[in-house]
């Protein structure tokens, strides 16, 4: 006798390959930076210290003996001193200043009104080391309170500038420390006896910390000549939602002159196959006075960028408050070269083995290029995944919006030492084509990127083995078949000739004087590591399902659901001796 055509009976039984995965809700989006310490600017007087900071003199930048210094000290009351760093002796500048034990009255005397170098109020502190061994380091200590934890986040970032303030003597050593751990140094150049605010600048960010952290200013005289080693320090701490594991920040470099983890620059003559030449992390992030991590020069933007060679002193235009600056951060500069063999910046993060084994191998990638100036004849840019590309826009006309160069990626599969590669080629005229990059690239598995999709109510039971409409199918199954998990009871797939009308419950199909399973799988089962298995039975009972031994057929699709059939197996073995199915049903896993 034929088999009947039946409406399908269909396992939720989850097999142990799957793990079950929780709290797959929307991700977390990273919260604006919220400013909690400013260094120069939260000083109110002479006498009185800020809240959440402590200074202290020392002989060594760590480890050694810390002395407080009382406010009246730490504010710039030399002995003698009628100049002090909020002193208004003599034109010299009305200053907050931290100085070391012993120094003379005349030291700040040089920084009066209109000096070239001079310290701008409200936004530089002075420092001054000691004169002697004992006193040769000055540490500013900020402690973060639980309170801003609470209300700001856990990712802490630091950004500003130390810069020697004469030109004199061995310069100065300048360090940054989270706790006891060291985030930042800088040594000044023995030979001009200075350090340049391009050198010192700093830009620290996902920093993860808790209550009662100390993030630890550092200036040390380098043990000699120290009567020139007038400072000004500069900068904030900032706090906010740190992204969540899974997520790479284009925009977090951490400073100058080191690449972050996973990534690479390089310069070549095309966007894809020419010779790719490996840049310098000084080289890569903005070499010189013309910095990617900003100029000397007051008002130019403390931001990173990746320069290509040659390309001068393109950074000079991003001034505070311009309409279309750059934020820090958020965007990362880029600016191609001037000539044909360094035409084009490539940034490129490659994905680790760790990585996709901790998080899962299905990737997005989110964001966009900005041309920062309208002017000359635009940039193109393009996203390769390997050598892929999958995203490109080609120049046009003077200049690239961010609407234009908006990238949204998703369902990339991708495995261990893949790469993806950020490309902004100059297309001829590099004088206005300074560029900003901002996004993420996240890893998932691809359940996970699924359940965080548009269905028709909310999906928050999103844990694969639950059935929260009720409907009779797991969220793997709902997953697995290309159904909405928040609506119960969908019918049944369907299609018309090789396109899919209807996602929905597997059917059985007459064709031919046959029988056929026919049941939806997801066009990316095996990047999603999704197992279909079609099993027959003559009773439904359980223990007496035969797997199905023939391949599975395309017959339709949508490009998410391929539309696969499977004939009914002839003969299975029973309990009873050899019988004819009469029913089918689906048993799906998945291997993350």
């Amino acid at each position: 006798m034929s088999p009947q055509p039946t409406k399908p009976s269909i396992t939720s039984k989850i097999a142990s390959g799957v793990t079950i995965l929780l709290a797959l809700a929307a991700l977390p989006a990273s919260a604006t930076p919220t400013t909690v310490a400013n260094i120069a600017g939260d000083y109110t007087g002479p006498t009185t210290l800020p809240a959440g900071w402590s200074y202290f003199y020392s002989s060594q930048t760590s480890g050694a003996t810390e002395y407080a210094l009382t406010p009246n000290l730490a504010l710039g009351s030399a002995t003698g001193g009628t100049n002090i760093g909020f002193g208004t002796s003599g034109g010299t500048l009305n200053l907050p200043g931290v100085l070391g034990t012993k120094i003379p009255a005349a030291e700040f005397e040089i920084f009066t009104d209109g000096h070239a170098n001079a310290p701008v109020l409200g936004t530089d502190l002075v420092l001054h080391p000691g004169p002697d061994a004992a006193t040769s380091t000055i540490i500013l200590r900020y402690t973060i309170n639980a309170a801003n934890i609470a209300a700001y986040g856990n990712s802490a970032s630091i950004a500003g500038s130390f810069r020697d303030l004469v030109a004199g003597g061995n310069s100065i050593i300048v360090s940054i420390y989270h706790n006891t751990t060291q985030l930042f140094t800088k040594t000044g150049s023995a030979t001009t006896g200075t350090l340049t605010q391009a050198d010192g600048t700093f830009n620290i960010s996902d920093l993860t910390v808790a209550a009662n952290d100390t993030i630890s200013f550092v200036l040390n005289s380098n043990n000699a000549n120290w009567g020139a080693d007038e400072s000004a320090l500069r900068g904030t701490i900032a706090l906010e939602v740190p992204l969540p594991a899974n997520v790479t920040n284009i925009a977090a470099i951490t400073s100058p002159s080191s690449v972050p983890a996973g990534w690479s620059y390089l310069y070549s003559d095309m966007a894809s196959g020419g010779t790719e030449v490996a840049m310098t992390p000084n080289l890569a992030l903005g070499n010189g006075g013309n910095s990617g991590f900003g100029r000397v020069a007051s008002g130019i933007f403390n931001l990173p960028g990746v320069i290509g060679t040659q390309a001068g002193a393109q950074y000079e235009m991003f001034l505070d408050g311009d309409l279309n600056a750059p934020a820090l951060g958020t965007d990362l500069l880029i600016h191609p070269g001037p000539d044909a063999a360094n035409n084009t910046v490539i940034l490129r993060y490659t994905i680790s083995a760790a990585r996709i084994a901790a998080y899962g191998n299905c990737a997005s990638i989110a964001g966009s290029f900005r041309k920062l100036i309208v002017n000359g004849d635009s940039v193109a840019v393009s996203i390769y995944h390997n050598t892929t590309q999958v995203f490109a826009k080609p120049a046009s006309g003077s200049t690239l919006t961010q609407a234009d160069g908006t990238f949204n990626i998703s369902g990339l599969a991708v495995a261990a030492n893949d790469t993806i590669s950020f490309v902004v080629n100059a297309n001829a005229n590099i004088a206005s084509d300074e560029t900003a990059l901002r996004g993420t690239i996240t890893l998932e598995n691809w359940y996970g990127a699924w359940a965080r999709g548009t269905f028709a109510a909310p999906f928050t039971d999103t844990a694969k083995a639950n059935d929260p409409d009720l409907d009779g199918l797991s969220n793997l199954m709902e997953y697995a078949f290309g159904i909405d998990p928040t609506v119960s009871s969908p019918g049944l797939i369907a299609y018309t000739d090789a396109v899919v009308t209807a996602h929905g419950r597997p059917t059985t199909l007459a064709e031919g004087g046959r029988y056929y399973a026919v049941f939806g799988r997801r066009s990316d089962h095996v990047a999603a590591g999704l197992t279909y298995t079609v099993q027959f039975s003559a009773t439904m009972t359980e223990g007496e399902w035969t797997d199905g031994s023939a391949v599975p057929t395309q017959i339709a699709s949508d490009g998410v659901i391929d539309v696969m059939k499977v004939p009914y197996q002839n003969l299975i073995i029973t309990p009873r001796g050899v019988e004819k199915p009469t029913f089918f049903r689906m048993k799906v896993t998945q291997n993350p």
